[in-house]
């Protein structure tokens, strides 16, 4: 049995809605100021075995990648689905699940790399306090460690140190994180989707753009609801979540609007930013 390797953060079929002939992008190294591209979303976002489950984990399970899929690759292929019909020209959006939405947008705030590893950082740290804590005060430890030179008070010796079971523990906490977010933008948050015909919205390798205190939404579209997340969803489509539960709304918006929020997307961006055509990036 063959297990995927590649493993995206913003998933491929996402990455593909800010297409305009559905198969080539643009990218921007934010970076190194150096614009790649046509090219389809294979090599970008992604990370080698980046949800992988390891040691005894890897071995008790039916596959070492089944985060990666079934399970993730099945949320984001129901997330294509819901934007099909939310990019479609019938005006009626009713059947529109925002179910699957959430689910897609949970993960989305939760599966990036920088967070899996901040989290395992935190974690194999805690984890070696609680190690060196505990064989400071036991006599046989002391005694191991003198033998081997080893100064149990100086922590720095052990900054290099890792688990292969802490990454396990990782994405078991991302999946819980991501489970507890979808639930939360489901259930308490207001949906405003902004539609943009003017200018084509941007994509970035970190897209849930989220500010601890409101977004200037209000300013462009003259609402007095208070957005703390945009999420742009395609070229002409992007999604903001306001901190207080209200009924679905749509607000076309103009060219001005639309750049101010591809400005919060280059912002948000920690090296790649996507666009549908080249030119769209040259003044980044």
């Amino acid at each position: 049995m063959s297990y995927p390797k590649n493993h995206h953060y913003v998933p491929k079929s996402y990455q593909l809605l800010f297409s305009l002939d559905g198969q080539n992008l643009y990218y921007l190294d934010k970076k190194e100021s150096k614009i790649l591209g046509p090219a389809g979303p294979r090599n970008f976002c992604s990370e080698n075995f980046l949800y992988s489950l390891t040691g005894e984990a890897a071995k008790m399970a039916d596959s070492p990648t089944l985060i990666e899929n079934p399970m993730l690759s099945t949320i984001d292929g129901s997330f294509a689905k819901e934007m099909e019909k939310l990019i479609s020209d019938n005006s009626d959006k009713t059947n529109v699940c925002l179910y699957n939405l959430s689910i897609f947008l949970g993960f989305l705030s939760a599966r990036h790399p920088i967070f899996i590893k901040e989290f395992q950082s935190g974690f194999e740290k805690r984890l070696i306090t609680e190690i060196l804590k505990h064989a400071r005060t036991d006599e046989n430890a002391k005694k191991k460690a003198q033998e081997m030179g080893i100064d149990l008070y100086d922590e720095s010796e052990f900054e290099e140190i890792s688990f292969s079971e802490s990454r396990n523990v990782t994405l078991v906490k991302m999946i819980e994180n991501a489970q507890k977010n979808a639930k939360f933008i489901h259930y308490s948050m207001g949906w405003l989707f902004l539609h943009s015909l003017e200018v084509n919205f941007l994509l970035c390798d970190d897209p849930f753009i989220v500010k601890d205190r409101p977004i200037e939404v209000r300013e462009l579209i003259s609402h007095s609801d208070e957005y703390i997340a945009l999420i742009p969803l395609s070229r002409q489509l992007c999604l903001a979540l306001s901190s207080v539960k209200k009924d679905i709304k749509h607000e076309f918006i103009k060219e001005d609007q639309a750049r101010v929020i591809n400005n919060l997307v280059i912002g948000n961006a920690k090296k790649w930013v996507i666009g549908a055509t080249k030119e769209s990036l040259e003044n980044v």
